[in-house]
């Protein structure tokens, strides 16, 4: 007797890192799209944008590598858990945004919509405020008292 069940290949990772740019590629793939269209879809982002994406994919690959977590659908307590890590070291919240659009861009599954995601983000910006980029700023009425 056959079975109806179809199987589903995992991504396996690989082991070493291919760079950003071809996960972003083999994500498009993994949502159904062909090659070329994968291709087109990749020209939409911006280089720089790839360059700042591929520091954090590359830690990302990394942790789901040790892991042994799907680096292309992450379940939310694995992405809290490389987020707090990374808060933990210092990085700032800019940085952390930056990982998680990466791993948004390359996932499967939605993350954008995820409670506990934004209240993670919420709680590191209440933690960790932003601040002021310089301690101290000129007063510009000296120059107005000038003119």
């Amino acid at each position: 007797r056959k079975s109806n069940l179809t199987k589903v290949a995992t991504p396996v990772v690989e082991e070493t890192y291919s760079g950003g740019r071809s996960l972003v590629i083999q994500s498009f793939i993994l949502k159904g799209m062909s090659e070329d269209a994968a291709e087109i879809c990749l020209s939409s982002i911006t280089e720089s944008t790839l360059k700042q994406y591929d520091s954090g994919l590359k830690l990302w690959w990394q942790f789901c590598k040790s892991k042994g977590c799907d680096i292309f659908s992450p379940d939310i307590p694995n992405l809290l858990d490389f987020l707090t890590f990374h808060f933990k070291r210092g990085v700032a919240h800019g940085t952390l945004n930056s990982y998680r659009s990466a791993i948004s861009l390359i996932s499967t599954n939605s993350l954008s919509d995820n409670n506990s995601l934004k209240r993670f983000f919420k709680g590191i910006f209440t933690l960790k405020p932003s601040s002021p980029k310089y301690d101290t700023t000129w007063d510009p009425q000296i120059v107005l008292d000038h003119l």
